[in-house]
């Protein structure tokens, strides 16, 4: 029942105040909340990676790759379209690999190429075939896709040095890992993506092949949606699918 500013003073009681009271000399309503939310949440990951075991930390980082993934595909989004760097420093949340020297360093890149030959630790290589495409389509949709691949691939290898009492922390992973892909499809579908695009744009694991195809040869998105009914998804998609086809 409360209105912004009241969530907002609520939240400046609580472990969030330190960074309420920093963005709020420059922001203000939602998108102080937004930042502030977000800033919490990278802070939090660094006092985790500071306090944590060795091994604990290698856990850390690999998840947080999804995070530097993430501020990746917001810095050339925004020098996509032009977006000042000052206005972009406080939508990126310092984690992995990238902390916020490295993310500002980045951000004042001038073009997407030098933005992805800085990164660090991913190979640039890994981009030629999709600064190829970019060069050609103006479409960052390849770019996207190969830092997803880059991800998932990441995950993959990681999962597999997983020890069996890691079990649990290696299923997470892989079933995150079938609902991104599964998610990348319904959008594409949705967005009338043809399907040999679509099996282009999407890194799907092995696990979710089968249900994956189905989804992508299905005529419209929301038979592609249906088919989760029939999944091992279904006890907790029902409401979602309904949503989806309103």
């Amino acid at each position: 029942k409360m209105n912004v500013n009241e969530i907002i003073s609520y939240l400046q009681s609580s472990q969030y105040k330190k960074e309420i009271d920093e963005l709020a000399v420059r922001y203000n309503g939602v998108q102080l909340m937004e930042l502030a939310l977000n800033k919490n949440l990278a802070n939090t990951w660094t006092k985790l990676k500071r306090i944590s075991q060795k091994s604990l930390r290698v856990v850390i980082a690999t998840y947080l790759l999804r995070v530097d993934v993430w501020n990746i595909k917001t810095i050339v989004r925004a020098k996509y379209t032009k977006m000042p760097s000052d206005q972009l420093q406080p939508m990126l949340l310092p984690s992995g690999f990238l902390n916020e020297k490295k993310l500002a360093e980045l951000a004042k890149k001038e073009s997407i190429d030098d933005i992805l030959k800085s990164v660090g630790f991913i190979d640039y290589g890994h981009f030629a075939k999709a600064l190829e495409s970019f060069r050609e389509t103006k479409s960052l949709a390849e770019i996207e896709n190969a830092l997803d691949r880059f991800y998932y691939s990441a995950i993959k290898e990681f999962a597999k040095r997983i020890p069996n009492e890691g079990r649990l922390f290696r299923e997470f992973l892989e079933a995150e890992a079938e609902l991104s892909a599964i998610m990348g499809v319904l959008r594409l579908k949705r967005a009338n993506t043809a399907a040999k695009d679509i099996e282009r744009y999407v890194t799907v694991p092995a696990t979710a092949r089968a249900m994956v195809k189905k989804m992508v040869a299905a005529a419209t998105a929301g038979e592609a949606a249906k088919l989760l009914e029939q999944s091992k998804f279904r006890a907790f998609v029902e409401n979602g699918v309904k949503d989806f086809l309103a």
